[in-house]
């Protein structure tokens, strides 16, 4: 028995088979994350897109379309959504209508607001996550 314990020959490619599983889950791990990382950063461009459109034709009243043309429909299997908002304030603060005026002597200002919402799509169902994940990102320009 005492030599059995002693004897070493087979103990790299034991160990190999016992940290390989482990390494193919982290690089499948952090495979699915620079993934995941990448779609947002496709999301944050999209919006800014929107915002810059916004920025360089100042939509007219609520015509967004021009807006959500900039920031494209995304693809099928994520299920893209896509809110577009146009909103005024007074300079006090209070969020409203931009057919509404502001008291004598208070500045309106115009906004762009730009959410997008799309799903994740693992490469394998995680056992807390799942097989989607949502991704969002929002962008807010003043326009006026």
């Amino acid at each position: 028995m005492k030599t059995f314990i002693q004897n070493i020959s087979g103990a790299a490619a034991l160990e190999l088979a016992l940290i390989t599983p482990l390494l193919a889950v982290l690089t499948l791990g952090l495979t699915d994350t620079g993934r995941a990382i990448g779609q947002r950063m496709q999301l944050i461009d999209a919006a800014q897109q929107g915002i810059l459109y916004g920025q360089l034709r100042n939509p007219v009243g609520d015509d967004v379309s021009g807006v959500l043309a900039a920031i494209g429909p995304g693809s099928p299997e994520n299920a893209r959504s896509t809110t577009v908002a146009l909103y005024c304030e007074c300079v006090v603060g209070a969020q409203l209508s931009c057919a509404v005026t502001c008291p004598e002597n208070v500045v309106m200002r115009r906004y762009l607001d730009v959410t997008i919402t799309e799903n994740y799509i693992t490469l394998f169902p995680y056992p807390f996550i799942g097989e989607t994940v949502p991704i969002r990102t929002h962008a807010v320009s003043r326009l006026q």
